[in-house]
């Protein structure tokens, strides 16, 4: 299939995926056309079916969409993580989204939107991963995410401590009040829901370069 779009971030070449193998290179004419291979291609009406139907369908899409993202992750060399928290599922709730207000538009464009909506809050440098136990389950975070979690709970107030991107009494603690205030439920954890809102509302400079 051939398209015409315009890159969200001109003079980057990408890679697109499909389940982890290379199928085409994306860079793009001059006219801004590049080939599409598989669930790219295919309109966002019906990822958002596949959404809602859940099942095999679904899974293709979001392998193609992680595909997509670890290729921009390969490729754009001022990105370690264009997703450095979300899961699958939220950003698959994102994308359907985008889908269900431009029905017409291709499922790779939606993906430009969302990588490009995500761009500022990248992970720019490599990050230790801290993992987190708790109620028999492991929690895998990026220490640069804590560190951010850290200063947007101070600059709420809900924290004094360092932003070192450990998670000790304190910062669980800080999460609690938070998700209090949110009013869900007071995991102590910094989750999906958790993070999403505080960063929704966390000023810019927690971000700041991206590492």
């Amino acid at each position: 299939m051939l398209v015409r779009a315009r890159l969200a971030f001109p003079g980057m070449a990408l890679a697109l995926t499909v389940a982890g193998m290379p199928v085409a290179a994306m860079a793009a004419s001059p006219e801004g056309q590049f080939a599409i291979q598989g669930q790219g291609g295919d309109r966002c009406d019906a990822f958002v079916e596949a959404r809602n139907a859940g099942g095999t369908e679904l899974l293709r899409f979001m392998d193609w969409a992680a595909g997509y993202m670890t290729a921009f992750n390969q490729l754009d060399q001022d990105t370690v993580d264009i997703a450095p928290w979300q899961g699958m599922d939220l950003l698959a709730t994102l994308l359907a989204q985008y889908c269900e207000a431009h029905p017409e538009q291709s499922f790779v464009r939606a993906l430009g939107e969302m990588t490009g909506a995500l761009y500022a809050q990248r992970l720019r440098e490599e990050s230790e991963i801290v993992v987190i136990e708790a109620e028999g389950k492991s929690l895998p975070v990026y220490d640069t995410v804590l560190r951010r979690a850290q200063g947007a709970l101070k600059s709420f107030g809900f924290y004094d401590g360092a932003a070192d991107g450990k998670f000790d009494e304190a910062t669980r603690a800080a999460i609690r009040k938070f998700q209090a205030s949110e009013q869900i439920e007071e995991t102590g954890l910094p989750d999906q829901e958790t993070l999403y809102l505080l960063f929704l509302k966390a000023p810019a400079t927690v971000f700041g370069n991206g590492q």
